[in-house]
């Protein structure tokens, strides 16, 4: 009986082991990109940090929001006119968020899935 015993719970162990080693990566994985061919907005969740960037020099410039359900807006980042890339950072809480993407020059705006810390 005690030899029963030890072997489940040597199975139980394993499996624990293994779904926290399988679930973690998965978690890690949370950046987001906005993209059109004029440009990206990306989220990287490590840093809390936004990039957008403007790929097309055509005149027209792209913007970013980061928008809190049920508060507003929280960030407005833009990137045209200058060389290279814009961030900013803003600490992601528990609410619900939900990024939106545009090119000055009149194409849809793109939205992200809704996401949170």
């Amino acid at each position: 009986m005690t030899r029963a015993l030890s072997r489940i719970a040597a199975a139980g162990t394993a499996t624990a082991a293994l779904l926290i080693a399988t679930a973690t990566p998965a978690l890690a994985d949370s950046d987001i990109t906005l993209a059109n061919h004029r440009g990206y907005m990306t989220y990287i969740d490590s840093v809390d940090v936004f990039k957008i960037c403007d790929e097309n020099p055509d005149g027209h410039g792209v913007h970013g929001l980061v928008h809190e359900w049920g508060a507003g807006t929280r960030l407005h980042i833009d990137d045209g006119g200058d060389a290279g890339c814009d961030k900013a950072g803003y600490n992601i809480g528990s609410a619900s968020y939900r990024m939106a993407f545009w090119w000055d020059g009149g194409e849809s705006v793109l939205y992200s899935k809704n996401f949170s810390e």
